[in-house]
């Protein structure tokens, strides 16, 4: 349900000391966060374009991760957030998102 409050949990942990990451589905998205943001393809190392070199290995230490807008994510993504979690599990890992 859209204007929930999903996203405010992120920003909530943000707030309590807890050093959260905001991985958003594109670009644009990232300027609406008051906290520090990647896109998935940065945060998975994902080339943009076909033929394009790997992104190098993002560095998400120190961080709690926060997955936004999570809907708007392809299976590939979806299988790299399933494959992040499960080698992560000291990491507090949110998702938020709504289907339209």
């Amino acid at each position: 349900m859209a204007g929930s409050g999903k996203s405010f949990i992120g920003k909530h942990f943000n707030d309590l000391s807890c050093n959260t990451i905001f991985v958003v589905p594109q670009n644009m998205q990232k300027q609406d966060v008051p906290c520090d943001a990647v896109t998935q393809n940065t945060f998975f190392s994902v080339p943009v374009c076909k033929g394009e070199s790997r992104l190098p290995k993002y560095d998400y230490s120190g961080y709690d991760v926060f997955f936004n807008e999570i809907y708007m994510s392809s299976p590939c993504i979806l299988n790299k957030v399933r494959v992040f979690c499960n080698e992560n599990p000291h990491l507090i890992v949110m998702g938020a998102g709504d289907v339209k």
